[in-house]
């Protein structure tokens, strides 16, 4: 975990038991652009108090180049409703910046995965 690509130092999966996680392959060449387009974010993030969490993630060994985004949330209908990102920033008049930065994040991706994810207590250790 990075914390200038996360908003917050650690997650509770019990309060946030789903997750979208979001894998990038990013060539060598643009890991700096990357970055500096993450940590945008997490600042657009944080100065508009968005409620559900942000974890980054960079690969190393066997994975360089993969970089890994987790949003946390409580319920997928208050994640694509409610506080829906692009409806969130809204508020603040940010969606142009944020429409920037995640342009320029598509743009510079080579690939990238989706997967989404449910917290299970019983099956946890």
């Amino acid at each position: 975990m990075l914390l200038p690509w996360s908003t917050v130092k650690e997650i509770s999966v019990t309060e946030f038991p789903f997750s979208k996680m979001i894998e990038y392959q990013i060539s060598a060449d643009k890991m700096d652009e990357f970055d500096f387009q993450i940590r945008r974010l997490v600042k657009i993030l944080k100065e508009t108090k968005y409620p559900y969490p942000l974890e980054g993630n960079r690969g190393f060994l066997g994975a360089y180049g993969k970089m890994t985004l987790v949003w946390f949330y409580d319920s997928a209908t208050n994640f694509k409703g409610y506080n829906n990102l692009l409806e969130w920033v809204k508020k603040y008049d940010r969606e142009i910046e944020l429409h920037t930065v995640l342009s320029k994040i598509n743009e510079i991706t080579k690939s990238s995965y989706t997967y989404n994810l449910t917290y299970k207590k019983d099956l946890s250790y």
